[in-house]
């Protein structure tokens, strides 16, 4: 793991017993940061401040990664409960993956702005990390 700390906290958790529903934990703590992160690039569209400007496409096209990005945890989530292939996890949470560093992109091409989740973008990427440890940990499992 990557995180040792993060995902020892989430052993913690109530019904966390199997590497299965730690799995599915980290998912669920992915997607609610993820959809926090959306709404609040979706906070500063509507402020209307950057209007007209590559502020404003830069966050809208964040804004459309992190949307993405939560579908593809929640189609990961559907995966693991209905006992879906591990090659299917791997896929959705690569595009998960994906979709984070799309939006870490947006700003790191144009060093001009700044992007206003740039915490945020770090926490998902290190939850979707261990995410993608965990199913590569399941699948090694006999």
């Amino acid at each position: 793991m990557h995180y040792k700390t993060l995902c020892s906290t989430m052993t913690t958790l109530p019904g966390v017993t199997t590497p299965e529903q730690l799995l599915d934990a980290s998912l669920r703590i992915t997607a609610v940061k993820a959809a926090m992160a959306e709404m609040k690039l979706d906070n500063a569209i509507k402020s209307g401040s950057a209007q007209g400007n590559p502020m404003m496409s830069s966050l809208k096209t964040c804004k459309e990664s992190y949307a993405s990005l939560v579908d593809s945890i929640n189609t990961t989530r559907n995966t693991l409960k209905s006992g879906g292939s591990n090659a299917d996890l791997m896929s959705e949470l690569s595009a998960a993956d994906t979709f984070a560093t799309d939006c870490g992109d947006t700003f790191d091409e144009r060093p001009d702005l700044n992007s206003p989740i740039p915490g945020a973008q770090r926490h998902v990427n290190r939850l979707i990390s261990n995410c993608l440890d965990l199913a590569a940990t399941i699948k090694e499992q006999p």
